[in-house]
């Protein structure tokens, strides 16, 4: 992780950043990501107080979990070194962010070897892949990745979703039962066909 100097007056500045983009909406995850992985970096959180980095993340009620909060943080390190690279990396959603964190070793590794066509190249198949085979051609790249699994997201008996992501992205969603086939990894005892729940 690459450090910067921050000044206690910069650390209360990030901070007061990073707690307004945890309380908006998820299209401000990016920058937030970005934000994180600045203040972690710096260790900034020293500066303010607080004993470590898990502690000043759980005093910010508003934004997830411990795993969500690390999977910004790896975003936002590479977000951060794709901007100090010069790259363009416009287009990128918050949709993006699973996407990005699967993808983070290849493009570093490109940024690194200051292969910046394949750096555009790696930020393409994130805009255009799904997660599932986004992961598939990580492999066939020599690539190590987290496992990607299809979840049934049931928030109430009217809005369920199909999603595709890893366990950490499935659990950060607000929802009564989550089931990833045939486990359930969250949720209560719910009949689908009985409104009663």
């Amino acid at each position: 992780m690459e450090t910067e100097k921050v000044t206690v007056e910069d650390a209360h500045e990030l901070d007061n950043v990073i707690r307004e983009l945890a309380r908006v909406s998820t299209g401000a995850q990016l920058d937030l990501g970005i934000h994180l992985y600045r203040f972690k970096a710096a260790r900034a959180w020293e500066l303010l107080g607080y004993e470590s980095w898990r502690v000043y993340v759980a005093s910010i009620t508003s934004i997830g979990s411990y795993a969500t909060v690390q999977r910004l943080v790896r975003v936002g390190e590479l977000l951060y070194a794709l901007k100090r690279a010069r790259v363009n990396a416009q287009g990128l959603s918050h949709a993006a962010i699973t996407r990005l964190d699967l993808a983070r070793p290849a493009i570093l590794d490109a940024l690194a070897k200051k292969e910046i066509a394949r750096v555009h190249d790696w930020l393409e198949k994130v805009k255009t892949l799904g997660p599932i085979d986004l992961r598939k051609v990580l492999i066939e790249e020599g690539y190590k990745t987290e496992k990607v699994n299809t979840y049934i997201i049931v928030r109430d008996l009217k809005a369920i979703q199909v999603y595709e992501g890893t366990d950490d992205d499935a659990l950060a969603h607000d929802a009564v039962v989550i089931v990833k086939n045939p486990h359930i990894l969250r949720g209560r005892e719910v009949c689908l066909g009985d409104d009663s729940a």
